[in-house]
This record gives structure tokens, C-alpha cells and sequence, in this order.
């Protein structure tokens, strides 16, 4: 979920790319960024980019 935040995908685009509720990836997310101790997504977003969590130009993601 971070991966697709990352390309710029809303909450309501990621729930439908995987068939759930957008209260699901608000939630997903938010877990995310309490693991990373990140106060907002795009702190988790670049934290998970330093630690190689996620990958930036992921081809497959990005588009």
C-alpha cells in the first residue's frame, strides 16, 4: 500500500486496485506509519524509500 501511496494513488483508488474498503487502507496505512514512526504518509513514503522498503520507478506500480 505504501508503494502505490508513493506513486500517488488516493486511499479510494488503492481499496479498489485491491478489492477492499477504503477504511482498510486508511487503516493499513496508518499502521505502516506508526511502525515507521512517521506522523504523515509522505514521511512514510520517504522513510520506507530509505530503509528499501518500497522502491522508487517501480514500473509496474508507477503507471
Amino acid at each position: 500500500m505504501l508503494q502505490w501511496s508513493a506513486a500517488g494513488k488516493s486511499a479510494e483508488v488503492i481499496a479498489i486496485i485491491l478489492n477492499v474498503s477504503t477504511y482498510t487502507v486508511q487503516s493499513h496505512l496508518r499502521h505502516i506509519r506508526e511502525k515507521l514512526g512517521a506522523n504523515n504518509v509522505q514521511r512514510a513514503i520517504t522513510k520506507g524509500l530509505v530503509l528499501g522498503e518500497i522502491q522508487a520507478g517501480n514500473d509496474k506500480i508507477w503507471r
